[in-house]
C-alpha cells in the first residue's frame, strides 16, 4: 500500500500494490535491480529558521509613541539576543500585514508616520542577505493586521481605514505572488469586517482570528489561498480579544496569543486548521503584553517585544515555544533596536539564512 502526498505533507491518495513482483523495480513484492526510486514530498515554504522583525512602534519614557525603522533578526533554533538587519523603507505603525516564500519577507501597509493614517505599500527583504527593505508594489486599499502565504501567494486581509470613515474599517482581502514585485489583486472580502485580528497562512488556508467590530470577538475566518473569493466563519478563540497575533506552524496548528480582553492577556491558545472545534488553552507567556507579534519555522513558534499597561511599558521579549507540546513560553533573549528600549506591533516573519 503506497501513498501519495501533496506538497504540503499531506495524504491525498492510498494505492494498493498486486503482491507479485513488478518487473524492473526493486523492493515491491521482487524484481530485478537496476531501477532506482528516489525523492522526497516538498516541505511547506512559507517559513525559515531566521526570524526578522520590522518596524512597529515605542515610548521613550515621555509617554509619546514614535514608530521605528528598525528591522532586527535571529536564528529560532537558538537562544540568543537578535542583530540589527536593515531599515524598513518607511516608518511603520502596528500592525503591518506581512507574508513568506522562504526566501523574500514583504511587509504590508501598517500606519505611516509620513502621512498621519494607514498607507497601502508594500515593501520587501531576502532573508539571506541583511540589508534595508526594498519597495515591491502596492495594495488595492490602505491596509493592517493579517497576512500569510502557501510560500507563493500572500493574501492580506482586513484593515483599520482611516480613510474609509466610520466605521474606520475594511473588510477588503488582497493577494499577489510574492515571487514577482508588482502591486495587489482584489481577492473578496472577510466574512465578517473588522480589524485588530492576529491571522496567519498555512500552506492550503489564511486564517483571521479576532479582532475589534467594534467590539472585540472572538470569530476566527478561513479562506483557501489559491481561490479568490469571501471567508467564511471557521472556529472561536478561548476569549473575545484584539491586537494579538497568530501564527500557523507545519503540524496543521495555528496558535494565538495575548492581546486585550478588557485587560492585558498573557493567553496562548491554539486550535486544529483541519478541524472546526473552538480553540482550547495552550499556555501563558512570560507577561501580559498586546502586539507581541509572531513567526516560526513550522515546530517553534516565537513571540517578539509586545506592549502592557505596566508604566506603558514597551518590551525587547523574544519568547518560544514548540507547536506540538501544550506549555508556557519561555525567554530566549531580546530584539535589537537602535533605541535599545522596547517594541511592539512589529512585522514578523521567517524564512532562510541561505
Amino acid at each position: 500500500k503506497l501513498r501519495t502526498w501533496n506538497v504540503y505533507g499531506r495524504c491525498i491518495m492510498n494505492h494498493f500494490i498486486k503482491q507479485s513482483p513488478i518487473t524492473g523495480l526493486a523492493g515491491f513484492g521482487g524484481g530485478s535491480s537496476g531501477l532506482t526510486v528516489s525523492g522526497s514530498a516538498a516541505g511547506p515554504v512559507w517559513y525559515g529558521n531566521r526570524v526578522t522583525v520590522g518596524g512597529g512602534y515605542w515610548n521613550n519614557g515621555s509617554g509619546q509613541a514614535y514608530t521605528s525603522v528598525d528591522i532586527s533578526y535571529y536564528d529560532i533554533t537558538t537562544s540568543s539576543n537578535a542583530a540589527d538587519f536593515g531599515d524598513m523603507s518607511r516608518t511603520n505603525r502596528p500592525m503591518d500585514a506581512r507574508a513568506s516564500n522562504g526566501v523574500r519577507g514583504v511587509h504590508c501597509g501598517g500606519y505611516s508616520a509620513a502621512t498621519g493614517t494607514e498607507d497601502d505599500v508594500i515593501d520587501y527583504i531576502t532573508f539571506a542577505t541583511t540589508s534595508n527593505a526594498t519597495d515591491f508594489g502596492d495594495m488595492t486599499q490602505v491596509s493592517t493586521w493579517v497576512g500569510g502565504s502557501d510560500g507563493s501567494r500572500a493574501v492580506i486581509q482586513g484593515a483599520h481605514c482611516n480613510p474609509c470613515g466610520s466605521p474606520w474599517y475594511t473588510d477588503t482581502i488582497n493577494y499577489f505572488s510574492i515571487d514577482t514585485t508588482g502591486n495587489a489583486s482584489d481577492f473578496g472580502n472577510q466574512d465578517i469586517p473588522r480589524y485588530s485580528m492576529g491571522g496567519c497562512g498555512e500552506g492550503i488556508y489564511g486564517f483571521s482570528c479576532g479582532g475589534h467590530r467594534p467590539s472585540r470577538t472572538d470569530h476566527v475566518s478561513r479562506l483557501v489561498i489559491q481561490t479568490t473569493g469571501d471567508s467564511t466563519g471557521y472556529s472561536e478563540l478561548s476569549v473575545p480579544r484584539n491586537n494579538m497575533s497568530s501564527t500557523c506552524g507545519s503540524t496543521g496548528r495555528v496558535l494565538t496569543s495575548g492581546g486585550y480582553t478588557g485587560s492585558y492577556s498573557d493567553i496562548i491558545d491554539y486550535f486544529e486548521t483541519e478541524n472546526d472545534s473552538a480553540a482550547s488553552d495552550f499556555g501563558d507567556m512570560i507577561d501580559d503584553l498586546s502586539q507581541a507579534m509572531m513567526a516560526n519555522n513550522g515546530t517553534k513558534a516565537s513571540f517578539n517585544g509586545g506592549y502592557n499597561a505596566g508604566g506603558g511599558a514597551y518590551h525587547l521579549y523574544i519568547q518560544y515555544v514548540d507547536f506540538d507540546t501544550t506549555g508556557n513560553a519561555t525567554d530566549a533573549g531580546d530584539l535589537w533596536t537602535s533605541n535599545s528600549v522596547g517594541i511592539a506591533g512589529s512585522g514578523a516573519n521567517s524564512g532562510n539564512a541561505s
